[in-house]
């Protein structure tokens, strides 16, 4: 026995893979084709070490920068979107949480009646 009896199944079947496959493929072009470059602004002096326009000896400061203001938008962002959860829409349906700066963790109870 045929999966549907549809007229057309087998080519609405090849059309959701399509989709499918399309959406997979876009998914993992634009994880793989992501990149960033940064440098620190100073010098280097003949061993390698770093230094600033003076000639002085420094370490690079631009790595520990970039980690406070990453902590930083992660809170700032994980917040706004913890107020932005809609409580309201629970339970009637699927809610998908794709936040990767915080973890949600949604706790239901329900409402005691008077005695």
């Amino acid at each position: 026995m045929p999966a549907s009896q549809l007229p057309g199944a087998p080519v609405i079947a090849r059309i959701r893979r399509l989709i499918v496959v399309a959406g997979l493929a876009a998914l993992v072009y634009t994880v793989f084709t992501r990149a960033g470059k940064s440098m620190c602004f100073s010098g280097a002096d003949s061993d390698g070490s770093f230094i600033d326009a003076s000639g002085s000896p420094i370490a690079p400061s631009c790595a520990a920068a970039i980690i406070g203001i990453a902590v930083a938008a992660s809170v700032v962002i994980s917040q706004v979107w913890f107020g932005l959860i809609p409580l309201s829409e629970y339970g009637n349906g699927f809610l998908l949480f794709p936040f990767p700066f915080g973890g949600v963790e949604i706790t239901v109870t329900p409402l005691e009646t008077a005695m």
